[in-house]
């Protein structure tokens, strides 16, 4: 092949790598990172088998890269994952990971390891620190221009690495903030719903301030006080379900559940669950009921009730 037909050969090869790119940035995981990118060694880079290698403090294994279609390259992945080439100090995998240019002289572990023929082996970065091997292989001698493809592979790999590992933190952000919101949501709700008690100066707990006025039943069923969710918590605390079983059921986190059992117990007027379930079941009536340390609510704020 000419000089000027391997020039548009490797213009070529790099014009389909920004296509793949692309592909690689919509990967869903790391791992589909990974095998995409060893497949597009093979079918756009020249070479026969490619694995990503993670870079696992003393070993390089294909930990995160997932099975792959191409049965060379994945009996490659699958040979590392039995047998994990190590990273001695002076070989070119070391020579790499530390930024350094590998001597001529330097031989190779992975090479050595899985039996490569012709090969090369180009780093993958994650804010600028090294975290793969990009290493492919074929039988034919591999040139110059077969290896600035490799490496310009492995830089879309590290550009599209950093997309799906910043995506993959915000969607964990995202769910993190979800439940902290419905965690507050139920705390709040249950602070505003339950009564403040503060010692009077005999030192009873006796003095009740209302911060929520209970919504009571006036005649009509307690259906009717409830949302469409509160009603299916409602119906599950009838059958005695715990939290974690009524989240389960309703596909809900247990602190959203808590919210809207909150709300049940606010809407019937019960002091707790077992109360709630008695004013479902019509075996007792709706409202607070009358305890030493507890009083009906009023909607007075500056005037509290003592009970003497």
């Amino acid at each position: 092949m000419s000089s000027e037909s391997a020039l548009l050969t490797h213009l070529a090869r790099l014009e389909r790598l920004a296509d793949v790119h692309m592909r690689m940035r919509s990967c869903a995981s790391v791992g589909q990172l990974f095998a995409v990118a060893a497949t597009a060694a093979c079918e756009h880079c020249g070479y026969e088998r490619a694995v990503l290698l993670d870079i696992d403090e003393s070993h390089l294994r294909a930990a995160h890269s997932e099975p792959m279609a191409d049965s060379d390259s994945d009996r490659l992945r699958r040979l590392t994952l039995q047998q994990p080439p190590p990273i001695h100090p002076d070989s070119i995998e070391a020579s790499l990971i530390r930024g350094e240019s590998p001597a001529p002289t330097q031989r190779s572990t992975v090479a050595d390891v899985l039996g490569l023929a012709e090969y090369a082996i180009e780093v993958v970065p994650l804010d600028r620190r090294p975290v793969a091997l990009l290493v492919a292989d074929r039988e034919l001698p591999v040139g110059a221009i077969d290896r600035a493809v490799l490496k310009t592979l492995a830089t879309h790999t590290s550009l599209a690495l950093e997309q799906v590992v910043m995506r993959l933190r915000l969607a964990e952000v995202a769910s993190e903030l979800r439940h902290l919101t419905a965690f507050t949501q139920a705390l709040m709700s249950e602070t505003l719903g339950a009564p403040l008690t503060m010692p009077d100066k005999h030192g009873r707990t006796d003095v009740t301030f209302p911060f929520l006025e209970r919504i009571e039943p006036s005649g009509s069923t307690w259906e009717t006080l409830l949302t469409a969710r509160e009603l299916k918590v409602a119906q599950r605390l009838r059958l005695g379900h715990s939290n974690r079983q009524i989240a389960a059921d309703l596909v809900l986190s247990v602190e959203t559940v808590k919210s809207h059992v909150a709300g049940v117990l606010r809407k019937l007027g019960a002091a707790n669950r077992s109360h709630a379930v008695a004013i479902m079941l019509g075996t007792t009536e709706a409202g607070v009921p009358e305890t030493s340390t507890s009083l009906r609510r009023t909607t007075d704020f500056t005037r509290p009730r003592v009970a003497r």
